[in-house]
């Protein structure tokens, strides 16, 4: 498997997002999060992939096609004023974080403030976020050397939820 597929796999899997909301479908306190129904989990194959190829046009289409039309903000009102406030949605801040490493990793420069912003924002994302699970490593360098079946949250509900938040249009800040 890529490291960019394992880390993209990592992302989707660990993302979490809690259930508990308001009337404007965020929970109210300090961790502001979408109000989504997951429903049934998913299964995923964690393991070798020929899609989201670093190097090739077809891999960049496939990065971009993670974030929805509308991008990976939301508008919502803020929970005390009313007023419209944008947000970003986490999992797809990380998505568009992997998508804008690849660029930076295929343009040969040294990597950009946004790229190391990125870099940060996953560690601190997938260190709050962490997965558990063992795997199976036989090489010296402790390289994954076998895939996995998982079972992870229905992220598509999650990409429902921001479009029909985004569709609804509550304004712009």
């Amino acid at each position: 498997m890529t490291t960019f597929a394992a880390i993209l796999a990592l992302v989707l899997c660990t993302y979490f997002c809690l259930v508990s909301a308001n009337a404007n479908g965020i929970r109210l306190g300090k961790d502001l999060s979408l109000s989504v129904q997951f429903g049934d989990s998913v299964a995923i194959r964690v393991d070798k992939t020929t899609h989201y190829s670093l190097v090739t046009d077809e891999g960049k289409a496939e990065f971009d096609a993670l974030i929805p039309h509308g991008g990976h903000t939301v508008v919502l009102p803020d929970t005390r004023s009313g007023k419209p406030v944008t947000y970003t949605v986490t999992l797809l801040h990380q998505l568009k974080c992997l998508g804008i490493i690849r660029e930076n990793y295929n343009s040969g420069e040294p990597p950009s403030p946004l790229t190391n912003h990125c870099m940060n924002y996953l560690r601190q994302s997938t260190l709050c976020n962490l997965n558990t699970r063992i795997e199976h490593s036989v090489k010296p360098k402790g390289n994954a050397v076998r895939g996995y079946d998982t079972v992870c949250r229905d992220w598509t509900k999650l990409y429902d939820e921001v479009e029909r938040i985004q569709t609804a249009g509550f304004g712009a800040e």
